[in-house]
């Protein structure tokens, strides 16, 4: 089961949304937090699989995926959930979003990652 996620991150100005050509400028490690805390580690591949991975007290969740780019979006479809994704860039400063509806159940979710170091 993939954890329900709304994150919050604070910014003095706003990134601006970028289109992804290839999955070059998305691929490495990403970090993000679930709504109770828990770290969500997200590596995405040059081919733009992926996999993630939900480290909660009493579990670990692990979970894989394949993203595309449609038009000017990208999609993704996991193993437990699909939605869209935004990449945003400003001043070096990079973030991955995640919109996804569980499969199981229908509820929707909003992840928030970072780039993280493995």
């Amino acid at each position: 089961m993939l954890f329900a996620v709304i994150i919050f991150t604070g910014c003095a100005t706003a990134l601006s949304q970028r289109p992804v050509s290839d999955f070059k400028a998305i691929a490495g490690t990403w970090r993000g937090s679930n709504n109770v805390g828990n770290p969500v580690d997200l590596v995405v591949y040059d081919d733009g699989r992926f996999d993630a991975v939900i480290i909660a007290p009493q579990q670990t969740a692990r979970r894989r995926g394949q993203i595309r780019v449609e038009g000017q979006q990208l999609v993704y479809d996991a193993d437990s959930s699909y939605g869209q994704m935004t990449y945003q860039e400003r001043d070096g400063r990079r973030r991955l979003t995640m919109y996804g509806t569980l499969k199981e159940d229908g509820t929707r979710f909003v992840l928030e990652f970072s780039p993280g170091h493995r």
